[in-house]
């Protein structure tokens, strides 16, 4: 990669000033009391310290001394990431209960949890029957605790409850499972400063609730059932970015649900909306369920509004199972071609190209423009000379008129353009 690239050294820079920020955040951290929620989840991050130092040790070894604005070619980048730690947690003991672990957490932490929860709260309560409201509310109402993990998160939280002692478990890729676990208070977490390690203790009783919750024969049908609404839910929202929530329960209604409607609202809220994970809110009187943040939509509306009577596109349910499972993408032509050009042409390693154009379609999905999934490239593989800028330039091109567009809710520019629907 060339020196002075003005765009590369912006990125650069905003890698060194986010980990400055992690430094500055670890040194004030008080990990034992009145943490907020965003603090608490925070541990997770942490806990890739010793990744992040040996990170540093290899950028500053004598195989590669960098310069102002200067970096790594990709191939040594990717040799440097492969030889990285493994990110672990290690179990350790805890004579805590559920309750305290929750009290960590701050009061107005403590009460958007109750509110998000439906838990009932009064005033004056201090944290101590806060907490004991929430575990009241998942302990007493299967409906809600059930609703609040997926498959994964359940087979996570398996894994360190059969943990002894000492024992660790690779967490890598893990964030989201264990952020959920984090949020409710089913691990314990504490930070080892002199290690650079996360220690993970399951509470005092909460086994023993689990248990009789997720593995109670009463449950089961309900455990089943709303593991596949997450998979009609998340796949249709990956397909459309936002989805105004009639047609969302219309998805649910042809797959032949007939949940009431304040029952699938409930789930979508205990499911997505407590971990961000998706966003409700309400835009010029309608109500979506969106991927993205309500104040980064704006493009987006701002597109679907030149068509003004565009239906969404009718994937199959199996199609929106697929995306949610990541296969929908890889099985399509404008998705293998790209790929194929990045292995073939410009001679990528396989797991490159496959990463370099999982990041271009949803680029492109989202309303990246041309030049925005240039940039990215040029960032994250180097892309730069002539000859390969004008193959990948074609490439990205034909990508933005076939992939389905959020802003046009879910349709490609090809279709619409065209004057025709594929169904």
């Amino acid at each position: 990669m060339k020196k002075g690239d003005k765009g590369q050294d912006k990125t650069y820079r905003e890698v060194l000033d986010a980990t400055k920020k992690l430094n500055r955040e670890e040194e004030k951290h008080d990990l034992k009391k009145n943490m907020s929620m965003e603090e608490k989840v925070f541990l997770l991050h942490s806990g890739s310290e010793n990744i992040k130092e040996s990170f540093i040790k290899m950028i500053e070894s004598e195989e590669w001394t960098p310069d102002e604005g200067e970096y790594p070619e990709p191939e040594i980048m990717e040799q440097m990431l492969s030889e990285l730690p493994e990110f672990f947690i290690i179990k350790g003991r805890t004579a805590r209960t559920w309750e305290q672990v929750l009290t960590d957490y701050n009061k107005n932490s403590m009460m958007k949890l109750c509110s998000l929860l439906d838990a009932e709260v009064k005033s004056g309560w201090n944290k101590t029957r806060l907490a004991a409201s929430v575990v009241q509310t998942l302990t007493q109402t299967p409906m809600t605790w059930i609703g609040l993990y997926n498959e994964e998160t359940v087979h996570l939280f398996e894994e360190i409850m059969d943990l002894e002692t000492g024992q660790m478990i690779e967490v890598f890729g893990k964030e989201l499972e264990l952020e959920r676990l984090v949020l409710s208070g089913l691990i314990d977490l504490s930070y080892d400063a002199v290690t650079h390690s996360i220690r993970v203790m399951v509470p005092v009783h909460v086994r023993e609730a689990f248990h009789k919750t997720f593995y109670g024969t009463a449950n089961q049908k309900l455990i089943v059932k709303l593991n596949n609404w997450e998979e009609i839910t998340s796949g249709a929202c990956s397909l459309y970015g936002m989805v105004e929530i009639e047609h969302l329960l219309a998805i649910f209604r042809a797959a032949g649900e007939k949940m009431p409607v304040d029952q699938w609202a409930n789930f979508i809220k205990d499911r997505f909306i407590l971990w961000e994970e998706l966003y409700m809110f309400e835009k010029s009187d309608q109500f979506f369920v969106s991927l993205i943040p309500e104040e980064k939509c704006g493009d987006i509306l701002t597109q679907r509004a030149k068509y003004p009577n565009l239906d969404y596109r009718n994937f199959t349910l199996e199609e929106i199972q697929d995306m949610y499972w990541d296969e929908y993408l890889p099985e399509q032509e404008y998705y293998q071609e790209m790929e194929e050009c990045f292995c073939i042409n410009l001679d990528m390693p396989e797991e490159m190209a496959e990463s370099l154009t999982y990041h271009c379609v949803n680029l492109a999905m989202a309303g990246g423009s041309i030049r925005e999934i240039m940039e990215m490239m040029e960032v994250m593989a180097g892309i730069g000379k002539d000859d390969e800028r004008e193959i990948v330039k074609r490439l990205v091109t034909d990508l933005r008129k076939k992939v389905p567009q959020f802003g046009l809710k879910g349709h490609s520019l090809e279709e619409v353009r065209g004057g025709y629907t594929v169904i």
